[in-house]
């Protein structure tokens, strides 16, 4: 696989004709993304809303392409990618609401060879109590309000962005993105714990949220690694749904027997720990090059 990535971005086609990205279409791009999260967030109306979701998902994209914009205006970038993680925040803990029935859904059906009855109780409880609302519904309305004054100011400061209409986005700005994964990956063969593996997904996401901005320009480069980075993305997506569902069933009343809570906690574990191998081994490929060697991989394109 690793090869074959090498050799994509080494071996491009004979044609040369591709689009031509500017900082300018950036600047476009990440208002049109702003408005977008405006118009999503003043749209909620229950806790329960997916565009809650849709609103922290758009959150993570505006603030990938933030940081390739922040070459050109790092003050106003910085200060715009601030109020799009406060906005985040704020639906926070309604998207909380939301996590644990998912998680239950798609843990039920990663781990169905290996459920059994002795976790019928657990899987009852966090079922049971996935029903009961994570945060007061009375507060949505406000922390939609605020969410939508922080996408403003974000959407201002990018506006009043002054970049020249021409000026040419190259592969040397996909590399801090690029060295972040390479460091993220370090860390984890380092020490290996959740944290590490939380941060090197989140630097994975930013990674892909950039590459797809430059596929245009750079298709036959990065579609490779766009396809692998999304299934690495995917595969600790199912990691994070299992440890969400662990951790909650430490939460356990003591009705439920804790033989049956530690089996599960143990299952949980063994799952976790077997996807995070498999998605390290993908993360590795996705960063083998150099970050100077990937920028010229990409330049020779």
């Amino acid at each position: 696989q690793s090869i074959r990535l090498l050799v994509v971005l080494r071996n491009m086609g004979s044609s040369r004709r591709r689009s031509k990205l500017t900082f300018n279409a950036l600047k476009r791009e990440i208002v049109a993304q702003i408005e977008t999260a405006i118009s999503e967030a003043s749209a909620i109306t229950t806790s329960s809303d997916e565009r809650i979701h849709r609103v922290r998902r758009r959150t993570k994209r505006i603030r990938a392409k933030l940081r390739m914009l922040a070459s050109e205006a790092p003050r106003r970038s910085r200060k715009a990618s601030k109020h799009a993680r406060e906005a985040s925040a704020l639906l926070s803990p309604f998207r909380d609401t939301q996590i644990v029935p998912a998680a239950l859904d798609s843990v039920r059906a990663m781990l169905h060879e290996s459920i059994d009855c002795n976790h019928s109780m657990v899987l009852q409880w966090l079922a049971n109590s996935s029903c009961q609302r994570g945060a007061d519904e009375r507060t949505l309305w406000d922390s939609r309000r605020q969410a939508c004054d922080h996408f403003t100011h974000a959407r201002k400061l990018i506006s009043r962005v002054s970049v020249g209409k021409s000026k040419r986005i190259s592969p040397k700005h996909l590399a801090p993105a690029y060295q972040r994964g390479r460091e993220s990956v370090h860390c984890v063969l380092a020490g290996g714990h959740e944290e590490s593996f939380h941060e090197l997904r989140k630097a994975v996401k930013c990674d892909l949220y950039q590459s797809r901005f430059m596929k245009p320009a750079l298709r036959e480069a990065l579609a490779s690694r766009i396809e692998l980075a999304k299934q690495w993305r995917d595969l600790l997506g199912e990691v994070q749904d299992i440890v969400v569902l662990r951790d909650r069933c430490r939460l356990a009343p003591a009705t439920i027997d804790p033989r049956e809570i530690k089996a599960f906690v143990e299952l949980c574990d063994r799952a976790a720990s077997d996807r995070r191998t498999r998605a390290l081994s993908e993360a590795c490929q996705l960063y083998f090059l150099t970050t100077d060697e990937f920028v010229s991989a990409l330049k020779s394109h």
